[in-house]
């Protein structure tokens, strides 16, 4: 449909489609070229089902190839055609909602469950583990400083709380029933204040924490790429780095002893609240 213009009706833009082609099927194209015939009779035989427009915009295309001949050699020498060993390749895609196209040149496709989709990422064989259980590790030295400053007020908090239950018995005595609840209600509140809180780390930590990590990651376990996954015959080895995290159990049960663990964590809780309470605080002002 052409677009109406107040001149009249103008000619539709025109729209071109762009169609990746594998490095071998170009060699088969030009060797057969090389081989005496013509470009015509090549169209014939590779496209034999094309013609009019469709034909002579192949056979434009077939010049390029030509003239770039010995990139399109390198580029099957080296291993970047769609065939390997005489087999096509399979275009392995999981179930995700994006738009995939594969030709026909690649062999077709097939689904590879979402767990499996670290056999072909070589960060997620032999750099994330180790870079996360860092983080890991910090996160949970984070937690054990907090319950060791919280451990280590215990004397104070008791002798706080001693001090506020002697007060709200005060108050219940001599004030009158008004008075009382709202002095008793403030006193009650400074008892669940003494409670331990876990307090998320602050996003300039988290910043740090993501620095070091990725800065405390070998060379060797970088450059290790795809050995885990044992694609194209690599032989490099993959230096082992372990969970640095021990005796998590015990953080667990601390964790567990003063209820932190019925509380839910949701996504908005995992990076410093101080900061997430603010910038809503600004939406809010802006709506």
């Amino acid at each position: 449909m052409v677009r109406p213009t107040i001149k009249g009706i103008k000619k539709k833009r025109k729209q071109y489609k762009r169609v990746r082609v594998a490095y071998s099927h170009k060699q088969d194209v030009l060797s057969y070229i090389n081989a005496g015939h013509t470009p015509g009779e090549a169209l014939d035989k590779f496209y034999g089902s094309l013609n009019g427009k469709e034909r002579r915009s192949k056979q434009q295309l077939i010049s390029k190839w030509r003239a770039n001949e010995a990139k399109i050699t390198v580029a099957c020498k080296s291993g970047h055609s769609v065939h390997e060993f005489g087999a096509k390749l399979k275009v392995f895609k999981t179930n995700f909602p994006a738009k995939f196209t594969a030709t026909r040149q690649l062999g077709g496709t097939k689904n590879l469950p979402p767990e499996y989709t670290y056999v072909c990422q070589p960060a997620d064989i032999s750099w994330n583990k180790p870079f996360k259980s860092q983080l890991r590790a910090l996160w949970i030295e984070s937690i054990r400083q907090q319950l060791r400053s919280y451990n280590d007020g215990k004397l104070d908090r008791l002798s706080r709380r001693k001090q506020i239950e002697a007060q709200i018995n005060v108050a219940r005595t001599t004030l009158d029933q008004e008075e009382s609840a709202k002095t008793v209600a403030g006193l009650i509140k400074k008892l669940d204040d003494e409670k331990f809180s876990l307090v998320a780390p602050s996003r300039p930590v988290i910043t740090d924490w993501i620095t070091s990590c990725w800065s405390n990651l070998s060379a060797k376990t970088i450059v290790s790429g795809f050995a885990r996954a044992g694609l194209l015959m690599d032989v490099r080895e993959v230096s082992s780095e372990e969970d640095s995290v021990h005796d998590i159990d015990s953080v667990v049960a601390e964790l567990v002893r003063y209820k932190i663990t019925e509380e839910e964590i949701n996504s908005e809780d995992d990076i410093g609240s101080e900061c997430s309470k603010s910038e809503d605080d600004s939406d809010n002002d802006d709506t």
